[in-house]
């Protein structure tokens, strides 16, 4: 969160955006593995941190900027990686890695293929869990 603070505070990203999309792109994980349960934009969570600071009774003219921050670093967001998708990562190495090891003992073309059209089915499980 400290980073998206700062993103935003830089005027690089917008208040527009929502929490978890920023998130899911300085995190590079895909966006449907993000955890964020309130879905705010970061402009919104700015006026409840400051909502919140005032609740407090502190006079937003002359609290620090700092004080913001902290109140918005503590947003709850975080990510999951599927067990699904490390299991298929982990097949798809393990493959790979036995298509290249028959590869150099010159297997049958037959196992071969057939070790090919394994990978394309575990790349193909990848790629169905990104969309």
């Amino acid at each position: 969160m400290e980073d998206i603070w700062e993103l935003f505070v830089d005027k690089k990203l917008s208040g527009s955006t929502l929490i978890r999309r920023a998130y899911s792109d300085l995190n590079k994980v895909h966006l449907k593995w993000v955890i964020d349960n309130e879905g705010l934009t970061i402009q919104q969570w700015v006026d409840a941190c400051c909502e919140q600071l005032k609740e407090e009774g502190h006079d937003l003219k002359k609290t620090s900027l700092q004080f913001v921050k902290l109140k918005f670093i503590k947003y709850d967001v975080s990510h999951q990686i599927p067990r699904q998708y490390i299991d298929l990562l982990d097949a798809k190495h393990m493959f790979l890695e036995k298509y290249a090891e028959m590869s150099n003992w010159d297997a049958p073309e037959e196992m071969l293929n057939e070790m090919k059209k394994s990978i394309d089915v575990v790349e193909s499980g990848i790629k169905s869990l990104l969309r």
